[in-house]
């Protein structure tokens, strides 16, 4: 694990018990979102992510879950994830050249599925919450957790 992360954020959108997932070129599929700019903050960046890779709005939603992305010869990527409710059609959907196709997919959809676990995470723990069977997301750091800041 490195010790400069980047930070990333996803949209995990939602309808109907099914969870909108698009494949990467390599094959892997992925969650909208992407990096931040500088000074943006998560929910902005997250609108815009959406916007430019699918072409479509989301209202961004309450935080589900966190994970770091450990990366060969790359800072590591530290993800957060926000619920976001489909308001429109799969059809709406105007993929950028990100992206090679949309699927709107049940938990089970994604077995077998190239799907990186921390996402795989994040869709269960959001399938859970909304369920009812997870709590709200707080972030809170105790001191062992906290991560060193270097100058760049």
């Amino acid at each position: 694990m490195s010790d400069i992360f980047r930070v990333s954020t996803k949209a995990v959108i939602h309808k109907g018990g099914k969870f909108l997932i698009v494949q990467k070129p390599s094959g892997a599929w992925d969650l909208p979102g992407g990096r931040l700019e500088l000074d943006e903050d998560p929910e902005n960046g997250l609108a815009r992510e959406v916007e430019e890779e699918l072409g479509v709005s989301v209202e961004i939603g309450e935080l589900v879950d966190c994970c770091v992305r450990p990366k060969i010869e790359k800072p590591d990527v530290f993800c957060v994830a926000y619920l976001c409710d489909m308001t429109f059609d799969l059809e709406d959907i105007r993929l950028s050249d990100e992206h090679v196709e949309a699927r709107l997919l049940k938990l089970d959809g994604l077995k077998g599925l190239e799907v990186d676990p921390g996402y795989r995470r994040i869709i269960n723990r959001a399938a859970r919450r909304l369920a009812g069977e997870a709590a709200p997301l707080t972030l809170r750091a105790a001191a062992s957790d906290r991560i060193p800041v270097h100058s760049l």
